[in-house]
């Protein structure tokens, strides 16, 4: 990895001009702030999912119990299979939590605020053909 700055590649750093060193201050704060921006992204998917065991384990427990709480989680960590994680979730943050039904299936399965309308889209440009 080449640790050189831009601004220094190939010439002497004894002839700075404030030209350069503004270029290495750019290129410092665009380093620093993608590494934020990279640290705090996965901090916050980490808690989002940490959120969602702890609500499907909730939503599990309050319908089936703790032992099919267990084995989901169990499941979820051991095959990858997170579907009845996910059920959980939204049983969790609705029935448990007390959240809105809309708001609960937005928390346990965020990609379909996204799918759902791709796919209204997808029909209806199909029907007007």
């Amino acid at each position: 990895m080449n640790l050189a700055f831009p601004a220094f590649a190939g010439q002497d750093s004894r002839h700075l001009t404030a030209r350069r060193l503004s270029q290495c201050y750019t290129y410092l704060l665009r380093v620093t702030m993608n590494a934020l921006l990279g640290t705090g992204g996965f901090i916050a998917f980490a808690i989002f999912g940490i959120a969602q065991l702890v609500a499907g384990f909730a939503g599990i427990e309050h319908g089936l119990g703790v032992g099919w709480a267990w084995a989901a989680l169990a499941v979820a960590f051991i095959f990858r299979f997170t579907l009845p994680i996910t059920i959980g979730a939204f049983f969790g943050a609705m029935n448990v939590w007390g959240w809105h039904w809309l708001l609960a299936a937005i928390f346990a399965a965020p990609g379909l605020a996204l799918v759902v309308p791709g796919v209204l889209a997808a029909i209806i440009s199909g029907a007007r053909r």
